[in-house]
């Protein structure tokens, strides 16, 4: 059964560059005070891309290449262009009556 779920799964480095481009800009991720606060869940999978929010803008970005990790890396676009920074412009945030939120 796990070896058929490996199948399935994809590491989020791999991921479509629309379903990066997703997490890196619809998210209730914020900088606060030098922390990243808001859902974990969201924070983990932006990490996990090997991208987080910068703590200059607030504004999801790759993480630099380390000495044991590769870094995250630019999202392609169909049209050539790389997009290596994403801003939240603006949030509407979860309503419970329509059990949804979402990100411009």
């Amino acid at each position: 059964k796990e070896e058929e779920d490996e199948k399935f799964l994809t590491p989020m480095i791999k991921v479509h560059d629309e379903a990066a481009l997703v997490l890196a800009g619809c998210h209730s991720l914020v900088f606060i005070e030098g922390e990243t606060t808001g859902d974990p869940l969201e924070d983990a999978a932006l990490r996990s891309m090997r991208w987080h929010l910068s703590h200059e803008t607030g504004r999801a970005i790759p993480l630099p290449d380390t000495e044991k990790r590769k870094g995250g890396q630019p999202i392609s676009l169909q049209s050539g262009a790389k997009i290596s920074d994403v801003e939240v412009l603006t949030r509407h945030h979860f309503s419970s009556k329509l059990q949804r939120m979402s990100c411009v």
